[in-house]
């Protein structure tokens, strides 16, 4: 065997565990290239082995490298989603508060406490109907007059509940309330 300086095709990919073909592509991307070559003269080319296992080297770290970028990619894809996502809510939350503020709209725990007041006025009522119709009902000659006494008397009823409406100032008063801003209203109103 002769004794030349260099390393040919065939060693390197002996060496790096490539078949020759696959040790062509890094020629055809120019990682080998003839500025490694120690002598050319020939019809077998020899590299520089330093330089030729040190580019195929290089070049394996650079497609790790860009790997490893490309992993991140998603990752910070993902914060920067999850940063908008996080200000869109923000700014969601901001616009239900202000529509709060304004009467717009209003929160479930403040419609349920409205309803447990008109709840409690349909109860008021109905409880008064036995003595309302007690008197009235007693005095009657015949089941017909007492139908018409208790059909008015239930009319009655529905209209009074007919008249119970929504209150602006009761929502106002419950937001006022929940954010702590009824002395500061109270001082307001006094200077």
């Amino acid at each position: 065997m002769e004794n030349k300086p260099g390393v040919t095709r065939k060693e390197i990919a002996k060496a790096c565990g490539f078949t020759l073909a696959y040790l062509l592509r890094f020629e055809d991307e120019e990682v080998i290239n003839d500025s490694m070559l120690v002598s050319g003269g020939s019809r077998t080319k020899r590299y520089d082995p330093c330089l030729a296992f040190g580019a195929i080297v290089q070049y394996y770290r650079n497609a790790a490298n860009s790997r490893k970028s490309k992993d991140n990619a998603p990752v910070e894809l993902r914060k920067n989603e999850a940063d908008a996502d996080l200000k869109r809510a923000k700014a969601d939350i901001a616009e239900l508060q202000l529509k709060e503020f304004r009467g717009e709209m209003h929160r479930s725990e403040d419609v349920e406490a409205a309803f447990e007041d008109f709840g409690m006025s349909v109860r008021s009522i109905l409880l008064s109907l036995p003595g309302r119709l007690a008197v009235n009902c007693a005095n009657a000659a015949n089941a017909a007059e007492v139908s018409d006494i208790i059909k008015k008397e239930v009319n009655d009823s529905l209209n009074e509940l007919k008249e119970y409406q929504y209150d602006p100032a009761f929502y106002a008063k419950r937001v006022r309330e929940r954010e702590g801003w009824v002395e500061e209203d109270a001082q307001a109103r006094d200077s």
